[in-house]
């Protein structure tokens, strides 16, 4: 897919995926496609409560550069699951949940989700609970053959461990702590061998299993970022403190990861 492929795809996602839904969070599958997972919003029911639910959508880019999208099954999700995050890794896509929304104390808790995709059959394999990785919205990602789990809250304060877990053993391992406290909303891209995570003041990288601080940014809130060709990235900024997100709000960038 070139760069003119990936503009037209991102100009024809509002398209095909409603204004009612929010939470998007998307994992390549090879081939075109993407799979998509996102929360329908509702006029009396917030997105953020119990009552809201996932729904799972394949898109299609298509030889004329166009979109379609096709809702498939997901996987059983606690009720009130937030902040489902998608990571392609190999054949399959793994989805790490969030957290669970209580609407009673309108907040989140901790909770787990874990489950497999695979791409060639499509079908949903649920993943048993395990002690290890934060399971209160942390970050989510891909290094190599492994899926990371780093950051996220635990009971009065923040987690920094960082956890791989590998498709193939089934297996989670420690492999050190985040120097920066990382959530689920926080966002990267891989690009080359390293991950390069961009909080609302620091650039780190992720590589080897060894996070390294690449150097601190201007403070911003980070909104947006997608690999896009050789080791450039696009990232999308607002300001840390806005109240209502207006247009010149909005800086987008090209980020080198080699002139850095």
């Amino acid at each position: 897919m070139d760069l003119e492929d990936w503009y037209t795809a991102c100009t024809e996602i509002p398209r095909v995926v409603p204004n009612d839904l929010t939470q998007i969070s998307m994992a390549p599958l090879g081939d075109g496609r993407a799979m998509v997972v996102c929360r329908e919003e509702d006029d009396a029911v917030n997105a953020y409560t119990d009552y809201a639910s996932e729904r799972w959508l394949i898109l299609s880019l298509t030889s004329s550069g166009e979109l379609e999208r096709e809702r498939i099954p997901g996987p059983p999700t606690p009720d009130g699951m937030v902040g489902i995050q998608l990571a392609t890794l190999g054949d399959v896509v793994v989805a790490y949940g969030g957290g669970q929304f209580k609407y009673l104390e309108w907040g989140s808790g901790p909770c787990w989700f874990m489950a497999v995709y695979t791409i060639a059959t499509g079908e949903w394999e649920t993943i048993p609970p395990t002690k290890g990785p934060s399971i209160d919205m942390p970050h989510v990602f891909t290094s190599g053959d492994t899926l990371v789990v780093v950051g996220g809250y635990k009971k009065n304060g923040f987690a920094y461990g960082t956890w791989e877990w590998s498709v193939e053993t089934r297996v989670w391992r420690h492999c050190g702590r985040c120097p920066v406290t990382v959530t689920s909303s926080d966002v990267g891209g891989l690009l080359g061998s390293a991950y390069h995570l961009l909080t609302d003041d620091r650039h780190l990288t992720f590589a080897n299993k060894t996070w390294e601080t690449a150097h601190k940014v201007e403070k911003r809130r980070v909104l947006l970022s997608a690999p896009l060709y050789g080791r450039h990235m696009l990232v999308v900024t607002c300001s840390h403190d806005f109240k209502i997100l207006e247009r010149g709000d909005i800086r987008c960038q090209i980020f080198d990861s080699v002139s850095q």
